[in-house]
């Protein structure tokens, strides 16, 4: 049954990452239309200063499973419910103090966006955030009941939820665009989605799993525990905040709105790249901590990890390398115009500066599940902060495109050569085993790389040649990948939907 949720939850998790990218590369432009470039990057801009406030978590969400685990091997009911009691306790209060914060966050606005933002954009910055701040408030409890059930493995309701989530964005979002309600009007939608998402979740939890809690008393070693595993865990939120939002930040203070809005383009099309991994990790996170609970060996682990990876890199080579060669044309030709070229710059440079650390993600719950993110917590910390003052002066120098180049350079220092060491050294990974079936997978993918700076240099003229170009290049790599590249396992995850696509199809033939 678990396998059957992971398996269709993966499927859904795909399908929900391609419906979001048509989705925002569709909305975006229209977005962009009613709001203007400086009102954008605006909208952009406080978004990303609000999402600071979601960090107050203090890395509770994740410790969620690592702890529902420990009881679940034991068959504790009663432990899972002083769990559950404790959990909403604590985001509940956590809660509160984002409201606090973010009221203060309001009052002292005029100071913090001081410099290249006008009167009248801080204004409406003041505005936007007054509502988000209300949605960052009902995200605390959700992520409780969505714990919950990513720990009974409930993948499917979970993507579906998540696919009603994308739709109802562009849905509701587009008729208050349409009656005049501008940015106002997405936050507004941000935050009735997070409402359903709240509602939907708790039942779910609650009335079908049966998920139950526990109030009578604070088991204050099990909140000692908990808060010392995710104090780490907080760190590596903070790192991720400041080395994915910062960039905003810093061009808004220091080179203006317009600046803002070409970076978020970038952004929106690296997003998509991130979602493509986290999306097949997420479905594996507790089987990663059932295993470390069973005290499963390293090396099955370490086996694990590199099947995932290799997955993973499939996906995100083949989408990494096509827009190396398309993105340019995609960009200036037929999503935006040639105004938003630095954004394609942006893109590619996160992109290509995180591939490693993508492939990689379920590394971090193997930390977690060991108990033994820590140091990399500390490492990933250190280097964030070094990130804001590197991105300084290189988005004064070279705008939207010197942010994204800070990032990258301690991107690929932290997560790209220290967690390596780390992961070998502590971890227990096999990192020699780990990079060879890299590698394997590598082998089939030259040719495509050898291809696409090819068509890189080429002048594509009409959206025709563009998608025949594509189409050409997808159906080569996947030709090299399987022939070059794929194990049996893989080439099975493959064949077997598209033999039993073929059984379903010939018994209703039969039928009729």
């Amino acid at each position: 049954m678990n396998f059957s949720q992971r398996k269709v939850g993966a499927v859904l998790s795909y399908l929900s990452i391609i419906i979001n990218t048509l989705l925002t590369l569709a909305y975006t432009p229209i977005i962009l239309n009613y709001l203007g470039d400086a009102e954008y990057g605006v909208y952009e801009l406080t978004a990303s200063l609000v999402a600071y406030l979601g960090l107050l978590s203090l890395g509770f969400g994740g410790a969620y499973i690592r702890f529902y685990y420990g009881y679940k091997v034991k068959n504790d009911d009663s432990g899972i419910r002083k769990l559950n009691g404790l959990f909403i306790i604590v985001f509940m209060f956590m809660a509160f103090i984002a409201l606090f914060l973010g009221i203060i966050l309001i009052l002292n606005l005029d100071t913090i966006l001081s410099g290249k933002l006008s009167i009248g954009e801080i204004s409406l910055s003041k505005k936007l955030m007054s509502i988000l701040v209300v949605n960052i408030f009902l995200t605390f409890p959700t992520s409780v009941f969505e714990a919950y059930i990513t720990a009974n493995e409930k993948f499917i309701f979970q993507k579906i939820i998540m696919l009603i989530r994308l739709i109802l964005s562009p849905v509701l979002g587009i008729p208050l665009l349409m009656i005049g309600f501008k940015s106002v009007g997405l936050v507004i939608v941000t935050t009735l989605i997070s409402f359903f998402a709240l509602i939907s979740n708790s039942y779910f939890a609650i009335k079908k799993l049966g998920m139950r809690f526990d109030f009578t008393s604070i088991d204050k070693k099990l909140l000692k525990a908990i808060s010392v595993f995710s104090s780490f865990i907080f760190l590596t939120m903070i790192t991720e905040q400041i080395n994915w939002s910062v960039d905003k930040f810093v061009l808004g203070k220091f080179v203006g709105s317009l600046a803002v809005t070409s970076y978020a383009m970038g952004s929106i099309i690296y997003r998509a790249y991130q979602q493509l991994a986290a999306s097949i990790v997420n479905v594996f996170v507790p089987q990663i901590n059932r295993m470390v609970s069973n005290d499963e060996s390293d090396m099955e682990i370490t086996k694990l990890f590199a099947k995932i990876s290799r997955i993973q890199m499939y996906v995100l080579m083949l989408f990494l390398l096509g827009f190396f060669a398309f993105g340019k044309f995609f960009i200036s030709n037929i999503w935006l115009n040639k105004s938003y070229i630095e954004s394609y710059y942006v893109a590619l440079i996160l992109m290509s500066a995180s591939f490693l650390s993508l492939i990689q993600s379920i590394g971090i719950d193997i930390q977690r599940a060991k108990n033994l993110h820590r140091f990399a917590a500390i490492v990933f910390f250190i280097v964030a902060i070094t990130n804001f003052f590197i991105s300084i002066p290189l988005a004064i120098k070279f705008g939207p495109i010197g942010s994204a180049l800070g990032t990258a350079i301690t991107v690929t220092i932290g997560n790209g050569i220290i967690m390596n060491i780390y992961y070998y050294k502590r971890i227990g990974i096999d990192i020699f085993y780990y990079f060879k079936e890299i590698l394997l997978v590598l082998r089939g993918m030259i040719p495509a790389i050898l291809i696409s700076l090819i068509i890189y240099k080429i002048n594509i003229k009409s959206i025709y040649e563009f998608i025949g170009y594509i189409i050409a290049f997808v159906i080569f790599y996947c030709l090299t990948s399987w022939y070059l590249s794929m194990n049996k396992f893989e080439k099975d995850l493959v064949r077997k939907p598209i033999k039993s696509l073929i059984n379903i199809i010939k018994n209703k033939y039969h039928s009729l």
